[in-house]
């Protein structure tokens, strides 16, 4: 769905659908709409999240992460050498290359 916020001649703001060609949202202050896009996108990501969840406790995973699944040992392993390349001698930095 295409939606469009516009400004209205007295200072409020309406959104208007293109896939129902009607405004869905008059009258409108600047912090209502954000706080509408914000419930919005909060209520998608819940939705998201509940999905991922479900599917991870059904061990269906690879169904979100498709061949960059991991298991939990895998994700520690990579983790602590994670961290231990963090902790490289004070002025080296990963990457740096010998300098001659």
């Amino acid at each position: 769905m295409g939606v469009q916020i516009i400004a209205q001649p007295d200072g409020l703001f309406c959104v208007y659908s293109s896939s129902s060609n009607t405004i869905i949202v008059w009258n409108a202050t600047e912090e209502e709409l954000v706080e509408h896009y914000a419930r919005e996108a909060m209520e998608k990501a819940r939705r998201s999240v509940s999905g991922i969840i479900d599917r991870v406790k059904r061990d269906q995973a690879r169904t979100v992460y498709h061949q960059f699944t991991l298991t939990y040992a895998e994700a520690v392993a990579a983790t602590q050498a994670q961290l231990a390349k963090q902790r490289l001698p004070a002025g080296v930095r990963e990457g740096d290359e010998a300098q001659p």
